[in-house]
């Protein structure tokens, strides 16, 4: 998993390492749940991928965009007199607990970040589907500082709140069932009578990123380096563990070899990746051997 500030890299790191499983021959993912999507443009993808699917990119190797989707709310729902059978029909299993987010957003209105619920049960669904069907290495490509945090906090509060939620389910039936009946309805339908299922999928993929070798990407500039520090305690708390750092884009100034020095501290192995400009330039030509060069570096580091 590539943790950093943004525009340092992460990227081209978690493709880089990417592309060098699978040309060793590894069934391998990379998952961009950055938002940004540069995953694609790294990997020199012209055809559109399809959001929240497993695409195929080059031999071993496919690629899923995790993007939050757009649905038509409760309250929308009411608007347009649709049943609650159809509302509910927009979230097939993994994400069936969203318009329990959704509805507790529109009838009380307390506030409620349904598009990282969203990114984070797409997430979970895909980690479970890799290891379903076999594949060997994933590389999640992650949002910066908060994003990180946002989803170790989302993977850990969602499981608790789900089993609390099944475990209270008939007293909140009693309770509030009456004067909120499609609550009611929603706690008497399937995907609370398969909670345990769904919270097992949940605790699958939180021990899958927990389990991960985190890579901390920053550039040789005094910000990033001491960020780094940061993102590490972040997983510390997670009980993650930091396998490597990665000083991406160095130009040989004066200054950077003492920035990188600040690094000491984190008694890790440091990838130092030179600047190409045909990689670090924006123009991305004939970059994949420089990809796979960098790949096998942090691939190296983390054995």
């Amino acid at each position: 998993m590539k943790c950093g500030k943004g525009g340092v890299g992460k990227t081209t790191v978690a493709v880089s390492t990417a592309l060098y499983y699978a040309g060793q021959g590894y069934r391998t993912a990379v998952i961009d749940y950055d938002g940004g999507h540069s995953v694609t443009k790294t990997l020199g993808l012209t055809g559109g991928v399809r959001p929240n699917h497993i695409c195929h990119a080059y031999p071993k190797l496919d690629v899923i965009v995790v993007e939050s989707l757009s649905f038509t709310s409760i309250v929308q729902a009411k608007e347009k007199r649709l049943e609650l059978k159809e509302y509910l029909a927009q979230f097939p299993e993994d994400f069936g607990l969203v318009p329990l987010v959704d509805m507790v957003n529109g009838f009380f209105g307390i506030p409620t970040d349904i598009p990282a619920l969203q990114k984070f049960l797409t997430l979970v669904s895909m980690l479970c589907k890799l290891e379903d069907e076999g594949y060997e290495y994933v590389i999640i490509d992650v949002e910066p500082t908060a994003g990180l945090e946002r989803l170790l906090s989302n993977a850990d509060t969602t499981v608790r709140s789900l089993r609390n939620l099944s475990n209270q389910g008939m007293v909140s039936l009693m309770t509030i069932g009456a004067k909120w009946p499609d609550i009611g309805a929603y706690l008497k339908g399937d995907y609370m009578k398969k909670a345990d299922h769904y919270c097992a999928r949940i605790t699958q993929a939180v021990e899958s990123i927990v389990r991960a070798k985190f890579v901390l990407v920053c550039i040789p500039e005094y910000s990033p380096v001491t960020q780094t520090f940061e993102v590490r305690d972040i997983i510390h708390r997670f009980n993650g563990k930091v396998s490597a750092c990665v000083v991406n884009n160095i130009r040989g100034e004066p200054y950077e070899a003492s920035n990188i020095k600040l690094l000491e501290p984190h008694d890790l192995p440091i990838v130092q990746i030179e600047r190409r400009n045909s990689l670090h330039g924006g123009k991305l030509t004939n970059s994949k051997g420089i990809l796979l060069q960098i790949g096998r570096k942090v691939v190296e580091s983390i054995k």
